[in-house]
């Protein structure tokens, strides 16, 4: 995919990311998405095939920088207790600020999985696992 591919698949993640924080996953539709962004529907379908699509790849990048942040901090050598306090004070926020977060849209997506389904390969976070308890307290 070329840059202006990227640059419009990035503008989608956004628009939608506030939109999931906004109304829930549930609660997004494909043309909740393409009012926010200005695209087109075929614009849209061009790059992601559904609101599952998108949020779960919302998902993987936010995993991916959490689990970046985790790593640099450990080869700092910050201690795995100040680590853990970091997390739980940044789901606590959330937890009374609500504003912008995602742990209802996560929530919402998780509920809907089916093992072996889904877009992406069908890549499921089990709950419980350390994965899904990260897609849960992770804010943006």
């Amino acid at each position: 995919m070329g840059k202006k591919g990227e640059e419009t698949r990035a503008l989608i993640r956004e628009k939608a990311l506030l939109l999931f924080a906004q109304k829930g996953f549930d609660g997004v539709t494909m043309k909740d998405i393409c009012l926010a962004t200005g695209l087109s529907r075929g614009g849209l379908y061009r790059h992601y095939e559904s609101t599952r699509q998108i949020f779960s790849e919302i998902l993987e990048l936010m995993l991916d920088a959490q689990r970046q942040e985790f790593s640099e901090k450990m080869r700092g050598g910050i201690a795995a207790r100040d680590i853990l306090s970091g997390i739980l004070e940044r789901y606590r926020n959330e937890m009374l600020d609500g504003s912008g977060a995602l742990s209802l849209a996560i929530l919402e997506f998780y509920r809907q999985r089916r093992p072996g389904g889904g877009e992406n390969g069908g890549r499921i976070l089990a709950a419980g696992t350390p994965e899904a308890i990260m897609a849960v307290i992770f804010v943006v």
